[in-house]
Order: C-alpha cells, then structure tokens, then sequence
C-alpha cells in the first residue's frame, strides 16, 4: 500500500475515536483496547493489508493525572 492509502487508514481511525465510534475500530486487529481521554498522545500505526495491525500511543499521562485532580499542574 501508498503511504497516501496508510495515512487514509489512521486517519479514519482518529476521525472514529474522535467520535467514539468504537464499532468502526473493530476491524483492526492491532486496536484491542482504546481508553478515550482528551490529551497530547504521539501515535505509531502498522499497516499490513489496509488493517492496523500494531498501535502504539504515547500519552502525556502528567496531564492526564492533573485533569483527574490525582496530582497538581506543575508549576
């Protein structure tokens, strides 16, 4: 596949988990568990066949902890 056709497939990946359109994710073997909060996340997607077959996600989780009032905002 293109890397046009890849960024077509994460891209209607982030478009269904913007909407949380769980049902549309099912299809991709490589997305067995998604937790949705709003944070900084740095994405990295495997493409076999037009599936996402490997995701990594790498979250900003001091923010993630300070919405969730688990710690305080740096100073």
């Amino acid at each position: 596949m293109s890397m046009e056709e890849n960024k077509a497939i994460v891209h209607r990946f982030l478009e269904a988990l913007d909407r949380q359109n769980f049902d549309a994710l099912k299809e991709h073997p490589g997305l067995h568990h998604i937790v949705a909060l709003t944070w900084s996340v740095l994405l990295t997607d495997q493409i076999v066949d037009g599936k996402i077959v490997l995701h990594h996600a790498n979250a900003d989780w001091i923010s993630v902890f300070v919405k969730l009032g688990v710690i305080s905002p740096p100073s």
